[in-house]
């Protein structure tokens, strides 16, 4: 080699280490950007026709958000009590933190699906960031924006920004209890924070009441053991007044009213109780039959709830079973090695937990949806390992960016008629039409759930005084742990009930047209109801 080759070769690689540094300080602001478009369009999918999409309301969004108006106006739920630790509701109680948390808005911006659904939206934002610290702790940077990507893209994640039940802000309230409980190992000072938080789970749906027990008597002994916790730092967190609650309604007791929350006494079995194995008889054959059906639940992603996937996505995606198990490998590989550090291991045991969870109570997909966040997890773990081989790396996260442009289509192009009928689209609507059309009585349907619920509608659209409600309101019941209203006020709900009645106004689903006569009624079509108005 002559000597100008050489020369030029050493000053080649000059140059490339005195430019090392150079790139070295310019790859964060890769990293910056590629977090910037991540959470834009994260934020983007979940904000787009927000109120919207989906169309109408979920009964159980407006059994809470009409319970929360209630103690805005008046002090007190339909059940008449000011502000329960657990909401009566239909009989067999509703975890009530989501709807307080509405409150505000409620109170600022008045009733709609918007102002109702936002403690949903504003939480789940939040997670993602929490998330992202997760995997930072776990992993470092990279592993940070893979657990950010997998959650901005994740199907489940965009549903339960977008609408308020009980299920759909617990696994954030769960994730930012656990990250807290990581930072909490190095800033002690923070695990008061931390215990309380995991106290508001309680409130927010009710497998939490097994999953958090769970949970901490399976992680706290062991990070005490380790060293990494005090015994005196753990706290109770809020979890004396759902302790009064269990205590109430296991034994029987009296309701509670106190100066600052009330106690409630279920008129039926709670929920606790009739959803889960604990309870009844045969409970290793029940448990064995329930994580069966969890097994089938992760591989299909699909239940009969249309509210919980978009059909051909599943809540993770379809296809992603194999990169999730490669991940719960790769983990349990580190911990039987003694590599893995305490977040990986309590992540395990957040798993370990979603599982028992699933045996004792017979698993859906929102009712063990706590389960996704480790899931997905384990999911960045599994591409965290898989980036040496760039084709493989490259390949995988193609196919999320792909799955999750033809999920966003599908959400927003063919989803809402889908869950229309679902969420009793264009009822309230209906309800308002029927109302202002007569001052006399209105029937209405009672095709709203199994359980006949359709009164909560009424009470919302019509914004009824709970105690005028109460005062007039006939109960039945309709179900296991459910009660429904056969009438109220000026209202009465089913057409069996409405007969031999002087009728104003009727509320219909299209299945009952055929008893009524067109002739006799002026209809008024709405997206999946009629109004239909006696002619003079």
């Amino acid at each position: 080699m002559d000597r100008r080759r050489i020369l030029d070769r050493l000053a080649a690689g000059r140059v490339a280490r005195l430019s090392e540094p150079i790139l070295r300080r310019s790859q964060p602001w890769r990293r910056y950007a590629l977090v910037a478009v991540l959470g834009t369009v994260a934020v983007a999918v979940r904000v787009w026709r927000f109120g919207d999409v989906p169309p109408g309301l979920n009964i159980d969004e407006v059994s809470g958000a009409y319970d929360a108006f209630a103690l805005l106006q008046r002090g007190i739920d339909r059940s008449g009590l000011s502000y329960p630790a657990i909401f009566a509701a239909y009989g067999s109680g509703m975890h009530p933190l989501a709807y307080y948390l509405a409150m505000p808005f409620l109170f600022l911006f008045g009733i709609h699906p918007w102002t109702i659904r936002m403690p949903a939206l504003l939480v789940n934002l939040v997670s993602l960031p929490a998330f992202a610290l997760l995997g930072e702790k776990a992993g470092g940077r990279r592993m940070a924006i893979l657990c950010f990507f997998l959650l901005a893209v994740a199907p489940w994640h965009v549903l339960v920004s977008r609408f308020n039940q009980e299920s759909t802000s617990f696994p954030a309230f769960f994730l930012l209890g656990v990250v807290l409980l990581v930072v909490s190992l190095e800033q002690r000072r923070l695990l008061p924070v931390t215990m309380l938080v995991f106290g508001l789970c309680l409130y927010v749906y009710g497998p939490a009441l097994f999953l958090i027990p769970t949970f901490l008597a399976l992680s706290i002994p062991l990070l005490v053991a380790r060293g990494r916790l005090r015994p005196r730092d753990v706290l109770a967190g809020l979890a004396i007044p759902i302790g009064a609650f269990l205590a109430v309604n296991q034994f029987g007791l009296a309701t509670m009213r106190l100066p600052a929350l009330s106690i409630p006494r279920l008129s039926a079995a709670p929920r606790y109780q009739t959803a889960s194995i604990l309870f009844e008889p045969g409970g290793v054959r029940h448990a064995i039959a329930n994580l069966g059906s969890l097994c089938g639940l992760l591989w299909t992603q699909e239940d009969t709830l249309v509210m919980n996937s978009v059909p051909g996505y599943g809540a993770l995606y379809l296809w992603t079973l194999p990169v999730i198990v490669l991940g719960i490998a790769v983990a349990l590989r580190s911990l039987a090695l003694g590599i893995a550090n305490d977040v990986v291991t309590l992540v395990v045991i957040w798993l370990m937990s979603g599982i028992c969870l699933a045996a004792v109570s017979a698993p859906t997909l929102n009712r063990v949806n706590v389960l996704y966040p480790a899931l997905l997890f384990f999911a960045a773990m599994a591409l965290d390992a898989l980036r040496r081989s760039r084709a493989i790396f490259a390949t995988l996260v193609g196919a999320y960016v792909v799955s999750f442009a033809g999920f966003v289509t599908a959400y927003f192009g063919t989803y809402p008629a889908q869950i229309g009928p679902f969420f009793y689209d264009s009822l309230a609507e209906a309800i308002d039409e029927a109302s202002a059309a007569t001052s006399g009585t209105v029937c209405v349907t009672h095709h709203v759930s199994v359980y006949r619920l359709s009164y909560v509608y009424i009470l919302l659209a019509q914004r009824i005084d709970p105690r005028a409600f109460l005062e007039t309101a006939r109960f039945e019941d309709s179900g296991p742990g459910f009660q429904s209203v056969t009438s109220f006020g000026r209202y009465v709900v089913g057409l069996d009930n409405c007969r031999g009645r002087s009728i104003g106004a009727y509320v219909i689903d299209p299945s009952e047209s055929l008893r009524l006569p067109r002739a006799e009624y002026a209809v008024t079509p709405f997206t999946h109801y009629l109004v239909a108005v006696p002619r003079p």
